[in-house]
């Protein structure tokens, strides 16, 4: 191995050639100290998957490389667990997910896209169309599966999942169903029984000692 160091012109720069043998290949490469390094980085692959949930109308479209490929109903946070919006790239990837956080749920195609929220299958179908988990994105599982796939395909650093919109939670609802089972209950509660058998015979006890009052008064 050779090094040769030599100025160059008026600048006063340093640079350094530095000759490798190894085996029969000699490999020469320049190096200038004071000059800035510039370090190459790998260029960052194009997104050609694109995931685009709407809260507001539940609904997830998947594009790939500008063509809409599905159209799919979905659930999203419910009322105290709502999906945050953003844009996200997938950051890991489980083809059958228990959900420690609640009570092992099963979580199936699982794409996990901003911590611990997911897109997934689910086996409540009915309930899609509308605000029901607990911040992720349940899919029919059939669905998820497809969407599995094609990010497999695609890749994670080309894949771009964005959520958008507000869900619409019913809460109006919620209120007038709890406001009728309480009525409910106060009208036919332990309470409400106990007055009406109890307040009879004291209306009449307090006549009949009216009455008797009356009739020693007549007779004074």
């Amino acid at each position: 191995t050779g090094c040769v160091m030599r100025k160059l012109g008026a600048g006063g720069a340093l640079a350094v050639s530095v000759l490798a043998a190894s085996g029969s290949a000699v490999m020469a490469f320049d190096v200038h100290p004071g000059l800035p390094a510039v370090a190459s980085k790998p260029k960052a692959p194009a997104v050609t998957l694109r995931a685009t949930i709407d809260l507001a109308r539940q609904r997830m479209t998947v594009t790939s490389n500008g063509k809409r490929l599905y159209r799919w109903r979905i659930s999203s946070g419910k009322l105290g667990h709502e999906t945050p919006p953003g844009t996200f790239k997938p950051s890991w990837m489980a083809r059958q997910w228990y959900s420690r956080k609640y009570d092992m749920a099963p979580m199936p195609y699982s794409v996990f896209f901003n911590q611990g929220i997911a897109t997934h299958g689910t086996s409540a179908v009915s309930r899609l169309g509308r605000p029901a988990s607990h911040g992720c994105i349940r899919l029919h599982t059939a669905n998820a599966r497809r969407f599995y796939h094609l990010v497999r395909r695609h890749g994670k650093a080309a894949t771009r999942i964005t959520v958008t919109g507000r869900a619409k939670q019913r809460r109006s609802v919620a209120r007038r169903s709890r406001r009728g089972s309480g009525a409910r209950r106060n009208r036919y509660s332990l309470g409400a029984y106990n007055r009406v058998a109890v307040s009879r015979p004291a209306r009449r006890s307090t006549r009949r000692i009216n009455f008797r009052r009356s009739v020693y008064r007549s007779y004074r």
